[in-house]
Order: C-alpha cells, then structure tokens, then sequence
C-alpha cells in the first residue's frame, strides 16, 4: 500500500489597514449621525460631528464640552476615554484639528 503524501495548504495572510475596513466618514455621514442623535435623545444638547480619527467613528462634541462618539447611525453613543496607544493620549484631546 502506498503512502499518501501529506497535502500542504499554503498559509494566507491578508494584511489591511482599519481604515480599508472600517472606512474614513464623510462630513455629511456625521452630520446625519449627528441629527439621528438629536432626535433620539432630544433632552440632549449636541454642538458639532465629525469623522473622528478612530476609524468607522464619528466625533461629537456636547454643549459641556465633552466629546463623546457614534457610528454613522447614530444609534449608538460612547460617553468615556478612548486611548489612543500609538500616542497615549486621550483621543478627545485630539480632535482631529476639531473645536
């Protein structure tokens, strides 16, 4: 009886930046984000959206201040610190050159 070869499969790695995946948002895509959130949370006071540096994510600053993110949905609201580890800085203290 011969012996069967062991059959080899070649390992494939695929390597991408988040930014491939995930996608960069556009002004307007936040600034819909930004008005979903308006309207599902109307007792909160919004100032601004934008793409935020976090891939997929949009920065919005509050009337306080504070800067919190959404998806472009809006759906979703993350209030808390987002460290950037390539820095170790807050993300919030960032701000893309944002006000």
């Amino acid at each position: 009886m011969a012996a069967t070869p062991p059959v080899s499969t070649p390992a494939v790695v695929c390597v991408v930046q988040a930014n491939d995946v995930l996608g960069r948002v556009s002004s307007a895509e936040a600034q819909h984000a930004l008005e979903s959130l308006s309207i599902a949370l109307p007792k909160t006071k919004f100032d601004s959206a934008w793409p935020a540096a976090l891939p997929g994510l949009i920065a919005i600053r509050l009337s306080d201040g504070s800067v919190g993110y959404t998806d472009k949905s809006g759906r979703y609201l993350i209030l808390g610190l987002v460290l950037d580890t390539a820095t170790g800085g807050a993300l919030d203290q960032q701000l893309d050159g944002k006000p």
